[in-house]
């Protein structure tokens, strides 16, 4: 996304090979300078409307648990959208480059 000719943000995903009707967003970011301002709500938006039109009526994403900020993006969009956002799973993996343990809580979304 870009505004006044600067990248502000972007957002990646792709529909699942295993699963045809769920579409799994992948990255979302919009620069600190850029925040607050709606962008990663249209981002949501266009990348769903993208979904849509491949056939699939389910959205999946992962979060980490600290990260108040993309729960609250999902979240707020969900509910300007009367759509339910609810945790189907988690997802969990191991770092090999620090060693550490890395757990995110797998939501969905009807579309």
């Amino acid at each position: 996304m870009e505004d006044n000719n600067e990248i502000v943000g972007y957002i990646s995903g792709m529909k699942s090979a295993k699963y045809p009707d769920v579409f799994f967003i992948w990255q979302i970011g919009v620069s600190k300078l850029h925040r607050g301002k709606g962008y990663s709500k249209i981002l949501v938006k266009t990348l769903l409307d993208v979904a849509k039109k491949y056939g699939c009526t389910k959205a999946q994403f992962t979060i980490e648990p600290e990260n108040c900020s993309s729960f609250n993006t999902f979240d707020t969009f969900a509910k300007k959208k009367n759509m339910a956002m609810r945790q189907v799973g988690s997802f969990e993996n191991h770092d090999t480059l620090t060693q550490t343990n890395e757990s995110e809580t797998v939501y969905e979304l009807n579309l």
